[in-house]
């Protein structure tokens, strides 16, 4: 589904850096290993927002349920397979 206002979507920084982009997270090491392999990093967790805007932006999102902190979705689509420089 597509999000009115995309381009403002809240990206929590936290959830990037310390479960996404987090190689000791019981749960988000094996997404850390996916996207650093492909150059992103806790320290450069910038870089994964703003091509997970972009995604939210072209593609949209799968709503999943609402929570006590929010509505939770799940971005899914296509992937601009890139290198990012360390």
């Amino acid at each position: 589904m597509k999000l009115p206002n995309a381009e403002d979507v809240i990206i929590d920084a936290e959830k990037i850096q310390q479960y996404i982009l987090s190689s000791s997270h019981p749960v988000g090491r094996f997404k850390a290993a996916f996207f650093s392999g492909k150059g992103y990093s806790a320290e450069k967790w910038q870089i994964l927002e703003k091509d997970l805007r972009g995604i939210i932006i072209r593609e949209g999102v799968i709503k999943i349920e609402n929570t006590a902190h929010g509505d939770k979705y799940t971005v899914k689509g296509c992937w601009i397979v890139r290198t990012v420089k360390k």
